[in-house]
């Protein structure tokens, strides 16, 4: 078995650890004085989330954020917006049948990762070789199809390419809506259509406010423009 030396650690006040959590930060930094390592305590930080609630910063927090969907006050807690990197694999392509291919993400990479809630997303997809583009995010079980499995994947938009077996950051921004089965593919598709188009505008406002286009960035129309091809909704 490897062994390792702790060389710093870096811990709120509220910090604890051992059994029945009875170690806190004076321990801590005894501890650090005994077996010479850095310690250093840190102040807390307070965030406004978005129903205007001023609360604390805590891991704790921003799971439970995470499993409701709150993506864009999970940002605001850590600094940045929360990805998943995994590897492209096959999917069920229906996309391609209206002309909106999507990534699927291999979820088994996935495994113990905390996932956001199921349901549909705006945010960005960053390629290995690091171009951003905006992408309309799926992730659930295809109520419309009857879906038994979870799975992600995304829209990226004005992507054209083959990104199989390559890695693609999942980045969560935007909370679009709940998944729900639709009542036919028609009804299904002008929906993609309204979700794609709504993050085409925000990313068109994002780079706007950023005072720069990136990669990949578009507002209103796009061909086909649909979160997925027919997946997660």
């Amino acid at each position: 078995m490897a062994t390792y030396h702790i060389s710093g650690m870096v811990e709120g006040d509220d910090f604890r650890f051992g059994k029945n959590r009875q170690g806190d930060i004076p321990l801590l930094a005894k501890l650090a004085k005994a077996l010479h390592f850095q310690m250093q305590r840190v102040e807390p930080v307070e965030v406004l989330l978005h129903d205007q609630l001023i609360t604390r910063v805590s891991s704790t927090l921003t799971r439970w954020l995470l499993d409701q969907g709150r993506v864009a006050d999970v940002t605001r807690c850590l600094g940045h917006a929360y990805g998943l990197t995994a590897t492209v694999i096959k999917g069920e392509q229906r996309g391609r049948t209206i002309n909106v291919p999507t990534v699927n993400l291999d979820l088994d990479q996935l495994e113990g990762h905390a996932l956001p809630a199921n349901g549909v997303y705006g945010g960005y997809a960053v390629l290995e070789n690091g171009d951003p583009y905006p992408a309309a995010i799926s992730l659930g079980i295809k109520p419309t199809f009857n879906g038994k499995q979870q799975t992600l994947e995304a829209h990226l938009l004005n992507f054209e390419g083959d990104l199989y077996d390559s890695k693609v950051t999942l980045q969560f921004t935007h909370w679009i809506r709940h998944q729900q089965p639709f009542p036919s593919f028609a009804d299904l598709r002008a929906q993609l259509v309204r979700d794609i188009n709504y993050v085409g505008k925000w990313a068109t406002e994002d780079a706007e406010t950023l005072g720069t286009s990136e990669g990949g960035v578009s507002g209103g129309e796009t061909s086909g423009g649909a979160a997925s091809g027919g997946g997660g909704r």
